[in-house]
């Protein structure tokens, strides 16, 4: 339930960036199916924002995403956004939830939560994530992904960023 879901959150939470100038440089791409949870919001057919399944019906993204959130699509399953794989489901989203701390300036509490038309159908393209019981010991390796490129001009697809190992 939604109600559940914030707990559930609490250690993930913690994980995030203070900083809202942080981007992501360089990379490789993603094992195809390796990112199950990945999601991608495209508006106009062009991706806006990522985010993570969470369950079925629920996706986390950050709240600088929820500008007219009726006009996305939330694409499951996907790995290249150019490209149709064939693993790809896709949703409207009903409803929205964006943290009550929310500030845009400067980012404080960057969290949304996404509730889907239709419960995802999970399979071994589209499956939830696993969320962390608690938080990491300082110098823990933690993995992340993002949808970009990882050259200009390629296809969008799923990446990560230097320095990590896929799984």
């Amino acid at each position: 339930s939604l109600r559940e879901i914030p707990r559930l959150l609490q250690p993930w939470i913690t994980l995030s960036s203070d900083s809202p100038g942080d981007r992501v440089l360089g990379g490789r791409n993603c094992i195809f199916g390796s990112r199950p949870y990945q999601v991608a919001l495209l508006r106009n057919g062009r991706i806006y924002c990522g985010g993570s399944l969470i369950a079925p019906k629920w996706v986390l993204t950050a709240a600088h995403c929820g500008r007219r959130v009726s006009t996305m699509r939330v694409h499951l399953g996907d790995y290249n956004l150019r490209a149709k794989e064939g693993t790809e489901q896709i949703r409207r989203i009903r409803n929205f939830f964006v943290h009550p701390g929310y500030n845009l300036r400067p980012r404080d509490n960057d969290f949304m939560l996404l509730e889907l038309d239709a419960p995802a159908q999970l399979n071994s393209y589209v499956n939830t994530i696993d969320l962390a019981t608690r938080c990491p010991s300082p110098g823990t390796r933690c993995g992340v992904s993002g949808w970009g490129t990882i050259r200009s001009p390629q296809s969008m697809a799923c990446w990560i960023p230097p320095g990590f190992k896929q799984p």
